[in-house]
C-alpha cells in the first residue's frame, strides 16, 4: 500500500464522517427550530440573532455577515421592522445611512424561542441513558471547536 493510499482512505473516512455528523446536526437543527416555533421564520431569526450578538450595524454589514445578498436583507430586516423586532436609528458617523439593531421586543421573542427550545432539548436529554448523556457532555468541546475551524477556513463571500 502506498502512502497515498493510505491519505487516500483516511480521507475517505474524515468524509464519511463529515457527512454523517452534517446530516446528524441537521436532523437536530431541524427539530429544535420546530420546537422552538414562533412567528418567526429561520432567515428572520438569524438575522436577529446576528444583530444580537455582533451588535448594530448597517445593512450592508449584516448582508455579508449573513452571507446573503442586500436586497434579500433589505427584505428580512423589513419583515422585521414591520413586527418591532428590529429598530433602524440614523447613523451617528453618517447621517445618510441607518444602524439596524434588535428592539426590546426582539429580544423577548429570540429569549422565548431559546427557552423552547432549550426546553425541549432538555427534556429528550433526559430520557438518555447516563453514558449517552456523558458521551454528549464530552462532544460538545469538539463540537465547538469543529464549529470555530469553519469560521476560520470559511470561504470569502461571494456576493
Amino acid at each position: 500500500m502506498t502512502s497515498s493510499d493510505t491519505v487516500a482512505r483516511r480521507r475517505s473516512a474524515a468524509a464519511h464522517e463529515a457527512d454523517a455528523l452534517r446530516a446528524s446536526v441537521g436532523r437536530l437543527y431541524r427539530q429544535i427550530r420546530v420546537h422552538a416555533g414562533g412567528e418567526l421564520t429561520p432567515s428572520q431569526a438569524a438575522t436577529l440573532v446576528r444583530l444580537e450578538r455582533d451588535g448594530p450595524m448597517r445593512l450592508g454589514a449584516l448582508a455579508l455577515a449573513e452571507g446573503m445578498s442586500a436586497s434579500t436583507a433589505s427584505r428580512i430586516v423589513s419583515s422585521l421592522e414591520s413586527l418591532g423586532f428590529l429598530e433602524r436609528v440614523a447613523d451617528a458617523s453618517d447621517g445618510r445611512a441607518s444602524v439596524l439593531s434588535v428592539s426590546d421586543r426582539g429580544s423577548r421573542v429570540l429569549g422565548e424561542r431559546r427557552a423552547r427550545a432549550s426546553d425541549a432539548v432538555a427534556e429528550m436529554v433526559e430520557r438518555l441513558s447516563g453514558s449517552e448523556r456523558r458521551a454528549l457532555r464530552d462532544a460538545l468541546p469538539v463540537l465547538d471547536k469543529l464549529a470555530d475551524l469553519l469560521v476560520v477556513y470559511a470561504p470569502s463571500p461571494h456576493l
